[in-house]
């Protein structure tokens, strides 16, 4: 990939910033909502512009990128993953919060090149325990990125299929140290 994955990744959090402040501005206002499959599977005018809104920045830097949207996807574009750099995109993870004004909900973007994903920041407990529990199940292994025990608590997990890989990722990792979940004020 000619793009280096920091400058992908400090993109994406530019992004991921401003289409925050969208999504922040319309929390305060009217919001309209649709459903998609079904009553429970909603969409808002906001999901949908934050979603374009994504899509079109990241075209600007990225001309030649790939996108998987929600919405789009909802919309009736294909979901096809490639061997392309590819953005994956939950425009507001957490509609129904939004929907309901309560203000946890976050501008989800992953990214995959030859269709493996990358990695996310920025997580929280509820972001990682399921997670954890399905790929400890698995028979796979969840670390702290630092390759020692997880603390759901602490934002930060690596996981990985085994040892190995778990050790070699390890080393490659710049340590980002979010505050903790359970020293955050989450009433904010």
């Amino acid at each position: 990939m000619a793009d280096s994955l920091q400058t992908v990744m400090d993109y994406a959090v530019a992004v991921a910033r401003k289409a925050g402040e969208v999504v922040q501005a319309a929390l305060a206002g009217d919001r309209k909502v649709m459903t998609k499959s079904s009553a429970v599977d909603l969409v808002t005018q906001t999901d949908q512009k934050v979603e374009k809104l994504i899509i079109q920045s990241v075209k600007e830097k990225f001309p030649t990128h790939r996108f998987i949207g929600e919405e789009s996807v909802a919309a009736g574009e294909a979901c096809e993953l490639t061997n392309e750099p590819t953005w994956i995109i939950d425009p507001i993870d957490g509609t129904t919060n939004f929907v309901h004004s309560f203000p946890f909900v976050a501008v989800s973007i992953g990214f995959s090149v030859n269709k493996q994903a990358y990695y996310e920041i920025g997580m929280h407990v509820w972001d990682i325990a399921a997670g954890s529990l399905i790929v400890s199940e698995a028979g796979g292994l969840v670390l702290d990125v630092d390759g020692g025990q997880v603390d759901l608590m602490s934002r930060r997990v690596l996981a990985a299929n085994n040892r190995s890989i778990a050790e070699k990722i390890v080393k490659e990792i710049v340590l980002f140290r979010p505050p903790r979940d359970d020293a955050l004020d989450h009433k904010q």
